[in-house]
C-alpha cells in the first residue's frame, strides 16, 4: 500500500470524530490515503446539511486503506434521517453516483471511548453497530468493487436502508464477526442492487 497522506487521530483529542468527512459537498474525489485510529468512521461522505429535496453527486473512494475505527471504515450516508419511515419520500436520494475500488478496510468497530457502551450483536460487549463498508440512508447509483475487508467486527460490505441501484462485485471479504455481504432493507426499501464475482470466506 503506497499512501499519498495520512489521517491518523491517535493523539487527536477526538471525541464522536471521523477522520475524513465529506457534508453536503459533491464531485470529491478521495485517492491513496490511509485514514487510521478514529473513534467513529475513517470516510464518511453525508448529505445531512443539505436542503430537503436535493442532492449531491459524483463521488470517488479509490485505493485508500482505512484501520482500527470505532464504526465503518467507509461510510456513505445520505442522511442518518432515512431511518424514519416518512422522510425523505420513498425512492428519493440525497447522495448519488458513488464508487467505492480498491481499497483495504480492516479493524471496524473497534471500542473506543465513543463506543464503550454500545452492544455488539446484542450481546453487550462494547464496540461499534456499524458495517466495514456501509452504503444507506438514501444513496443512489454506487459500486463497490475490487475492495479487501477483513479481520473486523459486525459486518463487510452492507447496502441498505434506501439504497436504490448499484453493483457489488469483485471484492474479497474474510474473518468477519456477522456477515461478509449483506442486503438490508430496515424500514425502507434497497432496490436494483446486482451483487456477483466476490470471493467470502470465515464469516
Amino acid at each position: 500500500f503506497d499512501s499519498g497522506a495520512i489521517i491518523d487521530g491517535l493523539n487527536f483529542d477526538q471525541i464522536g470524530a471521523d477522520g475524513i468527512c465529506v457534508d453536503s459537498v459533491g464531485h470529491v474525489h478521495l485517492r491513496k490515503l490511509l485514514v487510521r485510529n478514529w473513534t467513529v468512521s475513517g470516510i464518511k461522505i453525508t448529505a445531512d446539511a443539505l436542503p430537503d429535496g436535493n442532492e449531491v453527486r459524483d463521488f470517488v473512494v479509490a485505493n485508500c486503506k482505512t484501520e482500527h475505527t470505532g464504526g465503518a471504515g467507509i461510510a456513505i450516508v445520505g442522511s442518518d434521517r432515512t431511518a424514519s419511515q416518512t422522510w425523505p419520500p420513498l425512492g428519493t436520494t440525497r447522495v448519488r453516483d458513488v464508487l467505492i475500488e480498491n481499497n483495504d478496510v480492516s479493524y471496524t468497530n473497534m471500542v473506543t471511548p465513543h463506543n464503550q457502551s454500545f452492544g455488539v450483536e446484542g450481546n453487550n460487549k462494547p464496540g461499534g453497530k456499524s458495517e466495514s463498508i456501509t452504503v444507506t440512508g438514501g444513496v443512489g447509483n454506487v459500486i463497490t468493487r475490487y475492495n479487501d475487508v477483513h479481520d473486523s467486527r459486525q459486518y463487510g460490505i452492507d447496502y441498505k436502508t434506501g439504497v436504490i441501484g448499484g453493483e457489488i462485485y469483485g471484492n474479497r471479504v474474510w474473518n468477519m464477526l456477522a456477515y461478509g455481504i449483506y442486503l438490508d432493507s430496515s424500514v425502507r426499501e434497497v432496490e436494483n442492487v446486482k451483487v456477483y464475482d466476490n470471493t467470502v470466506w470465515g464469516c
